[in-house]
């Protein structure tokens, strides 16, 4: 179309906000003569820069289909490394993802209107609400590999730029030692995660019984997303 400049509807006075409701589309077509039974392969590449001659830089960098299979195969070897490193198996990279979708479906905390959601109770845990919650509640005999799935998958969103508060909820026997919490904080160690406990957007541990029933109630009217024993996930209405 053009410039945006020929297009009324952006330089009729609106507010800044409104200039561009849309989300931005780039159309790219490309005329291609194919011989019978011929084969031609496309790659359109689009690339971000400070300035234009940057752009056009990087986007030289990547001219042939090689070099964009090059680059696809450095990044998936990348990727592995670090799901690798995480400890979250390829596998269960879909599930990661599905349970990220899920935590961004309702604003949860962050909805002024969840009559559970109270910020004071949620403050007192050490928990903001500005960021999504998900909630797993654990037996005595909870699963390991579910929980070392949740935290590797928390410390896969994070490192992407896309933090989220991690509750542990165990049933929390009254007494000096606790053996389930020692049992949760030494899986947080192997998972690499013993630094973000009790963090925003980190790793909180609670113990079921020990906790105020206002708070509880709170923290499950909170979270976006709970697991439950078996490692069955429900989202929050």
């Amino acid at each position: 179309h053009g410039d945006a400049r020929d297009i009324p509807h952006f330089t009729s006075g609106l507010d800044e906000r409104m200039r561009f409701p849309l989300d931005p589309v780039s159309a790219l077509c490309a005329e291609v003569v194919l011989p019978p039974h011929g084969e031609v392969e496309l790659a359109f590449v689009t690339a971000v820069a400070t300035s234009r001659h940057d752009a056009l830089e990087l986007a030289r960098r990547y001219g042939s289909i090689g070099a964009l299979d090059w680059a696809e195969q450095d990044a998936a070897a990348r990727t592995a490394r670090d799901l690798h490193l995480l400890g979250l198996a390829v596998g269960r990279v879909a599930d990661a993802q599905l349970l990220f979708s899920a935590l961004h479906t309702r604003p949860g905390p962050r909805s002024a209107d969840h009559a559970t959601a109270s910020r004071d109770e949620l403050w007192a845990l050490g928990i903001s609400g500005d960021l999504p919650i998900l909630l797993a509640e654990l037996r005595e005999e909870f699963d390991s590999a579910e929980l070392r799935f949740l935290l590797a998958a928390h410390r896969h969103w994070r490192r992407r730029g896309a933090p989220v508060d991690l509750a542990l909820l165990h049933p929390g026997l009254p007494g000096y030692v606790e053996p389930l919490r020692e049992r949760l904080l030494d899986a947080m160690r192997e998972a690499g995660s013993q630094e973000l406990l009790g963090e925003r957007g980190g790793v909180h541990v609670f113990g079921r019984d020990q906790l105020e029933p206002a708070r509880l109630e709170a923290l499950r009217g909170a979270a976006a997303v709970c697991c439950g024993a078996g490692g069955v996930i429900a989202t929050s209405a």
